[in-house]
């Protein structure tokens, strides 16, 4: 079996289980395969946990870097880019995201890594091409509004899920990002986004 096999079959393991309720023997045999093949590749659950998560959030910078790129309204994008974060982390058990934070330093630190990556690199700037664009109120502080909505919108995904289980993803990302963001648009942005996002999400 490939490395990338197994990467993948452990991922929708530690998904639907958590991260602490599956071994390495619990994965070795969900992949019919033999604990030494298994090792040779990951040397340790932490080696294994931290490549899973280095992949989906490689994944998740391909389709967003695409998502910038495209020719739409900078606010939309990061909407789609926000969706896409949701997305990702949607199907995991829901102390996946508080165990990986605790199981391993290495690991919290390149959640916190690619947080600063998105923040710097896909909404900071999508949100001063809106400004460009005239889209704000003029006492909108967006450096304020990007750390508090944007950067921790996985965290807070995960905190809200527990709660609103009922919730669809939709729902969530209206209430996380859309509702908040069109507060600070002018009346002319607003009525233009407001049609766009729910044309582009449904």
């Amino acid at each position: 079996m490939r490395k990338e096999d197994i990467l993948e079959k452990t991922s929708i393991l530690f998904k639907q289980y958590g991260v602490r309720s599956v071994s390495m023997d619990d994965i070795a045999h969900e992949l019919s395969i033999s604990k030494k093949t298994l090792y040779k590749y990951f040397p340790s659950k932490e080696d294994l946990l931290s490549e899973v998560v280095e992949t989906a959030i490689e994944n998740l910078q391909i389709r967003s870097t695409e998502i910038a790129k495209q020719d739409k309204h900078p606010l939309i994008r990061c909407v789609l880019i926000t969706h896409e974060i949701l997305e990702e982390f949607s199907d995991y058990n829901s102390s996946y995201h508080y165990t990986i934070n605790r199981f391993s330093t290495k690991i919290s630190s390149s959640i916190d890594d690619i947080r600063d990556t998105f923040t710097n690199d896909y909404f900071a700037p999508l949100l001063e091409e809106a400004k460009d664009l005239n889209c704000f109120h003029q006492k909108t502080n967006l450096e304020l509004f990007l750390e508090m909505y944007f950067r921790y919108v996985d965290r807070n995904y995960f905190n809200l899920r527990p709660k609103f289980s009922s919730l669809s993803k939709h729902e969530i990302l209206l209430h996380l990002i859309v509702f908040p963001l069109l507060g600070v648009c002018n009346e002319t942005s607003r009525l233009i986004i407001t049609k766009e996002i729910d044309h582009k999400l449904r």
